[in-house]
């Protein structure tokens, strides 16, 4: 389940970066209409937001997500 969740915000910001790309990139160029290229800039955007709670998640999970308890353990060793 650690996986899942470490993988699932790289998955969503994969997704939304290939859909700004392609909307800038395809449609854009295609139509010349300027709101597919901001909204294309936004899930550009919105992708790279994801990553960053990507990394974040990877680095110190939220508190959502409860750690497991031999991390728990060798936490409280670690402080004392």
């Amino acid at each position: 389940m650690k996986v899942v969740f470490t993988a699932m915000p790289f998955a969503i910001a994969a997704f939304f970066v290939a859909l700004g790309g392609g909307l800038c990139a395809r449609l854009a160029y295609d139509t010349g209409a300027e709101w597919i290229r901001i909204a294309g800039l936004i899930a550009f955007a919105v992708g790279f937001v994801c990553f960053a709670w990507g990394l974040k998640e990877f680095r110190s999970p939220s508190r959502w997500r409860p750690r497991p308890e031999w991390l728990r353990e060798y936490e409280a060793r670690a402080r004392r």
